[in-house]
């Protein structure tokens, strides 16, 4: 499945949680899934580089 992929992913790569949080959220959109929303979570992990305690939480339009 897509979810086992993912969370495969994240092991082999040994993301911190944070980073799982925002991948979650992009499997949890599917096909709603917008560019901007890819963007949103690779800036996310990205910037866990230099802030590895920040938490996930998601772009404003989808928290609502």
């Amino acid at each position: 499945t897509r979810l086992a992929t993912v969370a495969n992913f994240a092991i082999e790569q040994r993301l911190p949680e944070a980073a799982c949080r925002a991948l979650l959220f992009l499997q949890r959109m599917g096909a709603g899934v917008s560019d901007r929303h890819v963007r949103f979570v690779r800036e996310f992990i990205d910037d866990l580089q230099e802030h590895p305690h920040r938490e996930f939480i998601p772009p404003p339009e989808v928290a609502a």
